[in-house]
């Protein structure tokens, strides 16, 4: 690949990551998070991972494989992208401008 081929492919693997993607070590790197900052984003995953489960576990939407009940499986994907927002805001509202401009390199 060429280099901007590479950078590419690197940049829709940090989107393809989410929210989880500020955990990664070259996301880290990149963004020179301090320890506050990477503690406030563990926090803040670790808080969102909670509420996903809990929102899978009170639509029934447990185990492996495709949801069998589709409106429940519309329900959770609507909840969870407030979630999403709701954790990457906070995340967001972490980061100094020349963080959340490395950020939009990195994607």
């Amino acid at each position: 690949l060429k280099a901007e081929q590479v950078d590419r492919l690197k940049q829709i693997g940090v989107q393809v990551a989410g929210v989880s993607a500020y955990r990664l070590a070259e996301v880290e790197a990149a963004l020179k998070l301090t320890d506050d900052q990477k503690a406030k984003i563990k926090d803040t995953l670790d808080e969102y991972r909670k509420d996903q489960q809990e929102l899978r576990q009170e639509l029934g939407l447990t185990g492996f494989g495709p949801p069998r009940d589709k409106e429940k499986a519309a329900e959770f994907e609507k909840k969870n992208a407030a979630l999403v927002k709701e954790a990457t805001d906070a995340i967001v509202g972490a980061l100094k401008e020349d963080q959340k401009a490395a950020w939009k390199t990195l994607t």
